[in-house]
């Protein structure tokens, strides 16, 4: 028996199909926020900044925890934005032109990001046990 082929469309119509309430597309939202959630704290996703950034300022762990909390949120926000901008602006453009000029405006935000990290830096370099090595 030949495995069948799913459309790239199936899942847009069998949402159509089902007459989806509005509980279920709220929970379907809570999903997708707790899925994104889970990416975000996957490696990559600026973890890396937020990390220089936490070592550089020796914060307590309650900041440290704090500040991933918000980048977590920040990130699945972003998500989000993303997916309602898409789906309005697919009417007008073709959603992979979108997401190649997200990604440019996203890879530009984390370049600015770590610059202006860079910039605040004390002048002397790091201080502590490590620098005077």
């Amino acid at each position: 028996m030949e495995p069948r082929l799913i459309s790239p469309d199936y899942l847009a119509h069998l949402l159509r199909q089902c007459g989806l309430s509005a509980g279920v597309v709220l929970v379907g939202m809570a999903v997708a926020f707790a899925l994104g959630a889970l990416n975000a704290l996957s490696p990559g996703h600026g973890k890396t900044i937020v990390a220089a950034y936490l070592v550089g300022s020796r914060v307590s762990a309650r900041h440290a925890v704090l500040l991933g909390a918000v980048v977590t949120l920040t990130y699945t926000g972003t998500v989000f934005l993303l997916g309602f901008a898409t789906l309005f602006l697919s009417r007008f453009v073709m959603p992979e032109k979108i997401i190649r000029y997200w990604e440019r405006c996203r890879d530009w935000r984390s370049f600015g990001r770590g610059a202006s990290l860079f910039a605040v830096r004390p002048a002397g370099g790091a201080e502590g046990p490590a620098a005077s090595a």
